[in-house]
């Protein structure tokens, strides 16, 4: 009952800044791609090893890169050697509050990659609202306001399986060096 409430108010209020919200997003390729953006869930480990290995490799593709993590818990420990949030910084309707996912939603990042493969409202929300050219996330009908490029998944994906195909369909994203308005 309560997360159905909380859900209802935070689909209004997405609704209702969506209204005002004037970003144009285009089509960018890696390889045109000079700052990237991770949005993941930290609430695994796992998962944070694996997004720091996909850092460090566009990193070393030259890339400037930045994360910011989300632990999905209210008694989180937020003592990480990565820039992160917890459930404590978001109103009742799962919105950040925080001043580091709002930072995080300004930067004009290339591309901002969603590595996250369970919805999460608070996670989509900076998505929907970033100020990044081309935003990449896993594909689901009623999350087209999020991400620009929607990746399919089977049931049976992981959180690598999600980046091996996100890099791949940026890499061949042929965008004939011409803005493509999305």
């Amino acid at each position: 009952m309560w997360q159905s409430i909380q859900l209802f108010f935070y689909r209004y209020f997405m609704q209702k800044r969506l209204k005002e919200h004037q970003v144009t997003h285009e089509v960018v390729n890696l390889h045109q791609a000079k700052e990237v953006g991770i949005l993941f869930d930290a609430t695994n480990e796992q998962n944070v090893i694996w997004v720091r290995r996909l850092m460090e490799d566009l990193e070393k593709s030259k890339k400037k890169v930045s994360i910011l993590g989300f632990i999905n818990s209210s008694h989180a420990n937020e003592q990480t050697a990565y820039p992160c949030f917890s459930r404590k910084e978001t109103n009742w309707y799962m919105q950040p509050v925080h001043f580091m996912p709002n930072d995080f939603s300004e930067k004009k990042f290339d591309i901002l990659i969603n590595a996250f493969i369970q919805p999460t409202e608070t996670l989509e929300y900076i998505s929907t609202f970033s100020n990044a050219r081309f935003r990449v996330g896993c594909f689901a009908d009623d999350k087209t306001h999020c991400y620009d490029l929607m990746i399919n998944l089977k049931d049976t994906d992981t959180l690598p399986e999600f980046i091996q195909k996100a890099l791949h369909y940026l890499q061949i994203i042929n965008t004939n060096e011409r803005k493509n308005t999305i």
